[in-house]
């Protein structure tokens, strides 16, 4: 073949590659748009505070009884709620801005809280609507009449056994917060951004957690940090002086940040040695093999 007909050939396939590249995205973002244009003003700690969340308890408890919680935001047709077995007794609640998925998973026994946030078909804006109860749940009256409470992201279970060793250990040891470190990532905060551009909500936030990045190195902060946490599993003391602090700080943070919020939790425990470290919850993987978490 004349040389030049197979290069016009080889030039010809790669742009048709890139047009099916191109037309699958196009028809992914159709199906899910998602976009990193969105309003944060409804977002932020005082106007959630002040309209988003309800004042009044639903359901009185005993203060030292813990109590599991967990939350989605967004469509139905996205919900990750994953049934889980084994769960130990304590009361469970689950946050959603959703009545329909507060439907759902209050039939397998878990009390619903309602956020009073329109539900956005913008992945990223709904998985930044999630932080709110993750990072700041002792705005919850219903969640802050308990002293210790033992977040789960909605997609994992963690075995009773397991749940009353930590909790343990959080009495014990007089900590604010306790987290279960990456199996896969240790050593450099920096592996928690790349692991996080593995995911598209992460990268087009990418400008954020880089300019955050350069602000905390800026003032003080290393990338070299033994302690990378995962944020799906988190046991909280909320009577502790700190607690509600850190809460906050955290939540600032991923307003800056955006919604990797492992990124800046890892930063935040850097700064605060009470904040404690659990063993991880899964056996060690690479973390190609591993995908993110939301």
């Amino acid at each position: 073949m004349n040389e030049k007909l197979l290069l016009k050939a080889i030039r010809e396939y790669h742009k048709f590659r890139r047009n099916i590249r191109s037309w699958n995205r196009a028809l992914a973002h159709m199906a899910s748009p998602i976009s990193d244009d969105y309003s944060r003003a409804p977002l932020s700690l005082d106007s959630v505070a002040k309209s988003a969340i309800g004042q009044g308890i639903h359901d009185h408890q005993d203060k030292n009884v813990p109590a599991y919680y967990s939350t989605f935001c967004g469509p139905t047709s996205r919900l990750t709620f994953r049934p889980q077995k084994q769960m130990g007794a304590y009361p469970k609640y689950f946050v959603s801005n959703n009545p329909k998925v507060l439907q759902i998973v209050n039939a397998y026994g878990w009390r619903p809280i309602f956020l009073d946030l329109p539900i956005s078909s913008n992945p990223i804006e709904s998985a930044h609507q999630a932080k709110i109860a993750k990072a700041v749940p002792h705005l919850f009256p219903d969640l802050r009449q308990h002293r210790y409470l033992i977040y789960v992201d909605d997609k994992q279970g963690v075995k009773p056994d397991r749940i009353e060793t930590d909790l343990a250990r959080l009495k014990s040891e007089r900590s604010p917060m306790a987290a279960a470190l990456w199996s896969h990532i240790s050593g450099n905060i920096l592996l928690e951004y790349t692991t996080g551009m593995l995911n598209e909500r992460y990268r087009l936030q990418s400008h954020h957690m880089a300019r955050y990045t350069m602000q905390k190195l800026a003032k003080g902060a290393q990338l070299d940090h033994a302690r990378c946490f995962a944020t799906g599993y988190i046991l909280r003391d909320t009577e502790h002086p700190l607690h509600d602090s850190l809460s906050r700080k955290w939540y600032d943070d991923i307003m800056e940040c955006g919604v990797l919020c492992q990124l800046s939790f890892n930063f935040l425990a850097q700064e605060h040695a009470e904040i404690i470290d659990l063993p991880p919850l899964k056996a060690k993987k690479s973390f190609l093999e591993h995908g993110p978490q939301s």
